[in-house]
């Protein structure tokens, strides 16, 4: 009977330690951004910028940090005109940068 009382003592002993760990764990990831090259949500504000004083529907370019150029159309979303690139590039594979686009 004494063996009885000393396992579930140890059980319980290992349980409460598992469930520490387990919510020490889960309140550190919390505020962690989301894993990956860039924790960028969302177009960047040239996108934004490229369609001031535009319609939609309207044709702007945009150019790349690397000096290429984007052709794009002015559209609404969420309330805001914004670019949409009409050959967008294909979304990289993981651990891989973005192609340019030309």
């Amino acid at each position: 009977m004494h063996i009885k009382k000393m396992f579930s003592s140890l059980l319980l002993a290992a349980l409460l330690v598992s469930t520490a760990i387990t919510t020490v764990t889960f309140a550190d990831n919390m505020d962690m951004p989301p894993a990956g090259p860039s924790t960028h949500q969302g177009p960047p504000p040239e996108f934004f910028e490229a369609c001031k004083g535009n319609a939609a529907g309207d044709s702007v370019t945009l150019e790349t940090p690397h000096g290429d150029t984007i052709k794009a159309v002015c559209e609404q979303k969420d309330g805001q005109l914004i670019a949409r690139p009409l050959n967008p590039p294909p979304p990289p594979k993981d651990g891989q940068e973005p192609p340019e686009q030309r």
